[in-house]
């Protein structure tokens, strides 16, 4: 039974941290999963402060794994950990059964679970939550309590740090199907052989006091008079890295294709939200379209999220002169998670980003354009892989040393 605890609190441990680090690295994300549950329960009203309380909720999660990896607080961690599990195991029952949105964020976009898995996941995890809160008085603590709880503070104000720093300067890592590296258009198609989504269409259809549904093959004649349509979902399928990207005009054309369809670069500046839109960064911006259009031969564009009088007139005020496109807001926050933000594409494959804090100058730009895009989408995607696999390493020798620092200062585990 001691092996069977010690396997059940590092099991959750691992899972608890892989949770929190991934929604922590994009807190934006998770705070727009966080927004879609919210307005499903009908409290629309905290959406402002969803991304700041997605934060909290990583830190959290993240302690509790490390709490749980390490050994520490074991009483209090596992009654916590019980209800977390418990709690989650019926809410996501509900949200499978109900389908509010459209996956469940539990590991932000990095591992995407359907609202079943999410359900199935909590059913096979619960089991050892409860193991160790029916066994949380055989564990002592290892360490003082002052030690233990300043060692969880820390990770805590770390997570809280890594979530800031990737709402500022980007996510460590992109998960999104825009990273830097992709070609849109095949981002948004299936490759050969992927399991296509499979549909069901019913007809209904009354005749006196008889109702009954038919499909396409088999309609009936025309003493039926028709009621309805519904479509359902037989078999769910893969799903494009990027399943919709819209783009048109304020007055309703859309522009997509045209857009994709640039040869060679071609630099889109995206605002989700204009009223939200750092000025600072509206300023730099500008100040670089202008220096764009002077010395190089590179279209530029602005994909808007906000109606148009706002977005022109913020534009006009930050000297902005570009082509003004619409797009959904969450359509944007996808392509970067950024208000604003800057995306150069080149052949409509993604070069480089760049978020409100980071807006380049013009000579680091145009150094930039001196040098193979493939070149330097291979460096940003090699950087990215060995920013996480060192992060990853470091995280886990924190960890294996804290633990072993613990244990030596700790007295035996009562058995």
């Amino acid at each position: 039974m001691k092996y069977l605890c010690i396997f059940s609190r590092l099991l959750l441990g691992v899972v608890f941290i892989v949770s929190g680090l991934t929604k922590a690295i994009d807190p934006v994300g998770y705070g727009f999963v966080i927004t879609e549950y919210l307005n499903a329960l009908g409290l629309s009203f905290f959406n402002p402060i969803a991304l700041s309380f997605g934060a909290l909720q990583t830190a959290f999660e993240f302690v509790l794994g490390v709490a749980l990896l390490i050994g520490l607080q074991l009483r209090l961690t596992s009654i916590l950990t019980m209800l977390i599990m418990v709690f989650f195991t019926f809410f996501t029952l509900w949200t499978a059964i109900s389908n509010p949105v459209q996956h469940c964020g539990c590991f932000g976009d990095a591992i995407r679970l359907t609202n079943w898995e999410t359900f199935c996941k909590n059913l096979i995890f619960t089991p050892f939550s409860l193991l160790l809160f029916f066994k949380r008085k055989r564990f002592a603590p290892i360490s003082l309590h002052i030690g233990e709880w300043s060692t969880l503070v820390l990770f805590g104000v770390a997570s809280l740090a890594l979530s800031i720093h990737c709402y500022r300067h980007l996510p460590l890592v992109d998960f999104t199907g825009y990273k830097v590296g992709n070609n849109i258009p095949e981002a948004m198609t299936l490759p050969e052989g992927a399991p296509r989504t499979q549909y069901e269409t019913l007809l209904t259809y009354q005749r006196g006091s008889e109702t009954k549904q038919f499909s396409f093959d088999e309609l009936p004649d025309s003493s039926w008079t028709f009621v309805s349509v519904k479509t359902r979902v037989l078999k769910r399928g893969a799903i494009p890295a990027i399943p919709s990207f819209e783009v048109r005009t304020y007055g309703g054309k859309y522009i997509t294709d045209s857009l994709l369809s640039v040869k060679g670069a071609l630099l889109i500046f995206v605002v989700p939200y204009m009223d939200k839109a750092h000025p600072k960064a509206l300023e730099e911006v500008g100040m670089l379209f202008k220096q764009v259009a002077e010395h190089l031969n590179i279209p530029f564009v602005t994909l808007s999220g906000s109606g148009e009088e706002q977005t022109i007139s913020r534009m006009k005020g930050n000297d902005l002169h570009t082509p003004l496109y619409y797009s959904d807001a969450k359509t944007l926050y996808t392509m970067i998670r950024s208000n604003p933000g800057l995306i150069l594409l080149y052949d409509a494959n993604v070069v480089a980003k760049w978020s409100a804090w980071d807006i380049p100058s013009f000579q680091s730009f145009s150094n930039l354009l001196d040098r193979d895009w493939e070149v330097v989408s291979a460096k940003a995607k090699i950087s990215e892989h060995l920013t996480m696999e060192l992060f990853a390493v470091s995280l886990i020798l924190l960890l294996a040393i804290l633990g072993y620092i613990f244990r030596k200062m700790s007295k035996p585990e009562a058995d």
